[in-house]
Parts: C-alpha cells; structure tokens; sequence
C-alpha cells in the first residue's frame, strides 16, 4: 500500500481514505496497476515506470502508453485511468538540473512535455520514510 499525502494551496488536505493500492504487472518493464484501495483491481489505472535512478532520487512516470500524438510526441489520454506524465524526486527543493535530464529522457522517449505542470513542494511537512 501506498499513502498519498497531498496538500492544496492553502495547506489543507484532501478528505477521505488516501491510501492507494498498486500491484504489479510486468516488474521488467516498470508497469504497474494503481487504485484507491477501495475499488476492485477492475478500475485500477497503468502507471508506467518509464525510467528512474535510484542513486539520484527520481522517476519518470506514465499513466500508461502514450497513444496521442501531438505536434511535439506523444501523450496519454486526459481521463482518470490511462492518463498523466510525472517526474517523482525524492527531494522537496526543485533541482532544475536533475528536471531537464528527466525531461530530456521523455523527450528522447517520445513524449509530449507540456502536459507536465510545475509544482512547489517546499511548504511540505512531510517526511520522507
């Protein structure tokens, strides 16, 4: 189990269960089924592990195949399963070196980059486990 710990702008968390479940598919190839604990496996969504370095702290993660192309490569859908581009770093402070090795590998990889959205984690309270 996974707990995802989000805050809001204003600090406040989101309310209900944040725990979510994921079970490998293919451990090789990085896929993995991700849900809300909740649900049936059913309605559990792909989430690729695209690439990562476990000695710099990041991932590059897919919610599935980038099936639509679009003028610069190829991106997921926009729904709730089958969807999203994420870099994961271990590290609450941006390290724009680190993001634009990232980037450039999901460049390299044919993926569309602007579906990534900037975000801030430096007023997170969170530890790390």
């Amino acid at each position: 189990d996974v707990h995802n710990t989000a805050k809001n702008a204003q600090g406040q968390e989101p309310s209900g269960n944040q725990d979510i479940c994921a079970a490998v598919v293919n451990a090789t190839a990085g896929k993995l089924e991700v849900a809300p604990c909740f649900l049936p496996k059913a309605l559990s969504g792909p989430y690729w592990v695209v690439a990562f370095s476990k000695e710099d702290g990041w991932a590059l993660v897919s919610g599935g195949p980038p099936t639509i192309p679009s003028g610069t490569g190829c991106k997921t859908g926009d729904g709730v399963n089958g969807s999203g581009l994420w870099i994961f770093t271990r590290f609450q402070e941006r390290n724009e070196t680190t993001l634009d090795k990232v980037r450039a590998i999901a460049v390299a990889k044919g993926f569309d980059l602007s579906v990534l959205n900037d975000c801030t984690q430096t007023n997170c309270t969170a530890t790390l486990a």
